[in-house]
């Protein structure tokens, strides 16, 4: 399963109830964020929708637009950032990332699904640098191993099937609830 496949396998095996914000990174093509927002939101328990510059995060999805960086700032909100000529993907999964790190530290999850290239890399490590938990994609399950690969070899906490992200992600609110 490719990008969009495996958001809807892994939101779909989370709740309704699941109550932390997940900020994705998609890369796709201008123009089809808004469509694949409404598809997922259609298909998953969880509310999707696309990020917007100064909004507060809550319970839900909230997906990059397809024309700009989206990062999370200090007090849960987020923030848009456009891309420059120099940038390889935008959204980046290592601008987003970055900022998770930097606002959420110990807090922060990162999560880097099946994908080409390296982008989640850098963040992920900035990540697990701060103290955040770290999850890579297994090769088993990725159609393109690139991006969960350039992870893993950065360094992360667990390398999971795309099944098991889903059962670690809601068995780490259950632990953040113990707390």
């Amino acid at each position: 399963m490719g990008g969009p496949q495996a958001l809807l396998e892994l939101l779909g095996s989370l709740p309704g109830s699941f109550p932390l914000p997940i900020l994705i990174a998609q890369h796709i093509t201008i123009g089809f964020a808004d469509g694949l927002a409404e598809w997922l939101d259609a298909s998953v328990p969880l509310p999707v929708r696309i990020g917007r510059a100064g909004e507060t995060v809550g319970r839900g999805v909230w997906l990059a637009p397809d024309d700009a960086h989206m990062l999370l700032d200090r007090g849960g909100t987020l923030a848009l950032r456009k891309g420059t000529p120099s940038d390889r993907n935008v959204p980046s999964g290592d601008v987003l990332l970055g900022s998770l790190a930097a606002t959420l530290g110990r807090d922060a999850v990162a999560v880097v699904l099946t994908g080409m290239g390296r982008d989640g890399a850098e963040g992920t490590a900035a990540v697990r640098a701060a103290g955040g938990l770290t999850i890579a994609q297994d090769e088993a399950t990725s159609v393109i191993y690139g991006m969960p690969r350039a992870a893993a070899e950065r360094g992360v906490d667990r390398v999971l099937s795309l099944t098991d992200i889903g059962t670690e992600l809601c068995s780490l609110t259950l632990r953040k609830a113990e707390r």
